[in-house]
């Protein structure tokens, strides 16, 4: 019954700063990951999405707001790496707006970046 419950077996990382770098939108984001997929609950932004909001696969959740959730399938991974030195996580994701395919690169800077989380996400590889 407890594996029925909405966030099981999901693991949510404090929050920190992010980068979009092919749009240079920036801000605070929530990163939470599970055996489906990953969250990227984005909490303030300093420029609005181009595309608005949209649902489906690599879109993003909810309607208005400043509060927006990305939802990225771990099929549409592309890659994901750590940089220890400049503590950066990043990730890069093929994100849908209508017929169209693009890759999108997030940089997320946090003082968490360590081998545990690199770790924690080969679980999906």
């Amino acid at each position: 019954m407890v594996r029925q419950l909405d966030g099981y077996g999901r693991v949510a990382f404090p929050e920190c700063h992010f980068e979009v770098v092919e749009s240079e939108e920036r801000g605070l984001l929530v990163l939470s990951a599970d055996f489906h997929q990953v969250r990227l609950k984005l909490l303030q932004s300093d420029r609005s999405s181009e595309n608005g909001n949209s649902n489906g696969n690599g879109g993003v959740e909810g309607s208005g707001g400043k509060e927006k959730v990305l939802v990225i399938k771990w099929s549409e991974m592309r890659q994901y790496a750590v940089c220890h030195e400049e503590q950066i996580f990043v990730l890069v994701f093929l994100a849908k707006a209508g017929l169209e395919e693009s890759k999108k690169t997030i940089r997320i800077l946090t003082g968490f970046v360590s081998p545990i989380i690199a770790s924690y996400m080969c679980v999906w590889d």
